[in-house]
């Protein structure tokens, strides 16, 4: 039976990033896609996720909101339908920025497994964990994530999850931090994320207008019941509800 290959230490090289970005600013390749990017994420970070997309080009597409996930990595077959690239990569459009920052981080991680490691591993495993830490580094600053996500962050950046759902420290920063009560776009203060109530069955929630009632838990979602309709639903165990009395 073959042995499977060691792990070894991987080294991020950041010149191509630097190179590909400063051959765009001449050429002013991928200005269509900068424009698009500069909607989703923090403004001081456009350069930094520009530079991975023209550095290594992939298909980015971002999508109508997904219950199952936050964002996918997957490798292309040969096809003209593929404008020639190997990779693709969606991500929720409805994210905040802070949110979609790392999500896409998260799925350019995967990609470069892909292009660096030669050999089959684990998706998720110590090769991922490295490449995704060192990709998140240069963007640990105040000017790209918030006071209240950032120290969240560089502990999550240490040992990075397969979701960082299974981190609630970090998502309740990042989909909830800055949204302070009575701020432009605010949540009411009635609505926080359905985990911090601690639900068992019978809880009953509003979402987006319609009522829910939890049935079980699982491990970051919740398996809720529409009461209008009877049909079940996976509910994320961050998304923002209020409590029905």
């Amino acid at each position: 039976m073959p042995t499977r290959p060691k792990s070894h230490a991987i080294i991020l090289d950041l010149q191509p990033l630097r190179d590909a970005l400063a051959a765009a600013k001449v050429s002013g390749k991928g200005l269509k896609e900068r424009h698009l990017i500069s909607k989703y994420v923090p403004g001081p970070s456009v350069d930094y996720v520009m530079a991975w997309y023209l550095a290594y080009p992939f298909l980015l597409e971002i999508t109508k909101p997904r219950e199952s996930r936050y964002g996918d990595y997957r490798p292309l077959p040969p096809s003209p339908n593929n404008r020639g690239a190997a990779h693709k990569i969606t991500v929720n459009g409805n994210l905040p920025p802070q949110a979609f920052l790392l999500t896409y981080l998260h799925e350019v991680a995967h990609m470069m497994v892909i292009r660096l490691i030669p050999h089959r591993v684990s998706a998720h495993g110590v090769e991922w964990k490295s490449i995704f830490s060192q990709m998140l580094q240069p963007m640990l600053r105040p000017e790209v994530f918030d006071p209240e996500v950032l120290p969240a962050m560089i502990v999550y950046a240490k040992d990075p999850k397969a979701s960082s759902a299974t981190d609630p420290d970090l998502m309740r920063a990042l989909h909830f931090g800055n949204m302070d009560d009575g701020a432009e776009g605010a949540l009411s203060s009635k609505v926080k994320p359905l985990m911090d109530y601690q639900p068992s069955a019978g809880f009953r929630f509003k979402l987006k207008g319609r009522t829910f009632e939890v049935e079980e838990k699982a491990r970051t979602t919740y398996l809720c019941k529409e009461i209008k309709t009877g049909k079940l639903y996976k509910v994320k165990g961050m998304a923002p509800v209020e409590a029905v009395q």
